[in-house]
């Protein structure tokens, strides 16, 4: 990828989500691929902060808290002696990943549940008390990717089917960094795993007779 992006930004976007690139004029085809990315949670000074629309590209912001005692005195060993250090070792090959791919898109889905997650989705934007906190929110990918990262939430469980506690597991996985909160917000201390939490309270299970629908 790098040398398809040197002097191309658009490319990385492009390849993320086309799945090719194209350069003077030719179009490239790209193997199945994944993209990984850190973010320095301390200070960004002379970084360019990604704009919206490929930070909407990454399916899934995770967050790695600081190690605690235990595992700083572990890496600090680990420093000392360097023959100690983990190694990595293939646990799957390309055939097994696509393999999982497909069945986690078998998975049904019920349309309550699309619905739930579409009402999560468009909550943060069309509630007065969360657009109050919000910079802006690049959701048009996120009822994509949740909808897919419910799935394969549901596969991972060992069940057939997604339930709204699937849709709530990947939630903040899927929306805290395609929330963007204001100056004044982030003065308060807010963040954008207390909005999710928020909008949880207000958008209602799907229920049919009394009964959450596919618990």
């Amino acid at each position: 990828l790098p040398s398809f992006t040197e002097g191309f930004p658009g490319a990385l976007l492009e390849a993320m989500a086309e799945g090719h690139v194209t350069i003077g004029g030719q179009t490239l085809k790209l193997g199945r691929f994944t993209v990984l990315a850190t973010q320095n949670p301390v200070e960004q000074e002379g970084i360019y902060r990604l704009p919206a629309a490929q930070i909407d590209r990454f399916m899934l912001k995770v967050l790695v808290p600081q190690p605690s005692k235990g595992e700083l005195k572990a890496i600090a060993r680990r420093q000392r002696f360097r023959d100690s250090r983990p190694k990595a070792s293939k646990v799957a090959t390309l055939a097994d990943i696509e393999y999982i791919r497909r069945g986690a898109e078998a998975i049904p889905m019920d349309e309550a549940i699309e619905d739930y997650i579409l009402n999560i989705v468009t909550a943060a934007e069309e509630n007065s008390t969360f657009k109050q906190h919000i910079a802006y929110f690049a959701y048009t990918r996120a009822v994509l990717s949740m909808n897919q990262a419910a799935r394969i939430h549901a596969l991972m469980i060992g069940r057939a089917w997604v339930s709204p506690a699937d849709v709530r597991a990947v939630a903040h996985l899927v929306l805290r960094h395609r929330i963007v909160l204001n100056y004044q917000a982030q003065g308060n201390g807010m963040t954008p795993d207390q909005i999710i939490e928020r909008v949880f309270e207000l958008v209602p299970i799907p229920r049919r007779d009394g009964r959450t629908v596919v618990n």
